[in-house]
């Protein structure tokens, strides 16, 4: 669902993948993929600047599996994040599977 009706609650979805609770976690992960295209600058942001690695690691999680072509940039860059980090752009990348990711999922896999 791309279209969602409220954007407004986005910066609070994002928020709540700190959360220490699993429960909050998961359901700011639903919303978020309820909002599809519409969460992905969020999520960007949140995935290049958080300062903890569990909310970026969301982030990216989040964004591979709303699999928006635009954010293929910014999940590359992300495999130069700590090793967790960067799995889990890994696999967003492996899911979106442009010709830029499929690219830089090759040139990371030799490095």
């Amino acid at each position: 669902m791309d279209d969602a009706t409220n954007a407004s609650d986005i910066p609070k979805l994002i928020a709540e993948l700190a959360n220490d609770n699993a429960q909050t976690r998961i359901n700011a992960i639903l919303g978020l993929i309820k909002h599809g295209k519409v969460a992905c600058p969020a999520l960007v942001v949140t995935l290049r600047n958080h300062d903890h690695m569990d909310v970026r690691w969301y982030a990216a999680y989040v964004l591979g599996l709303i699999a928006e072509p635009t954010t293929v940039p910014d999940l590359i860059e992300a495999l130069n994040d700590h090793a967790y980090v960067a799995q889990s752009a890994y696999k967003a990348l492996k899911v979106i599977a442009t010709p830029e990711a499929v690219e830089a999922l090759q040139q990371w896999e030799r490095s």
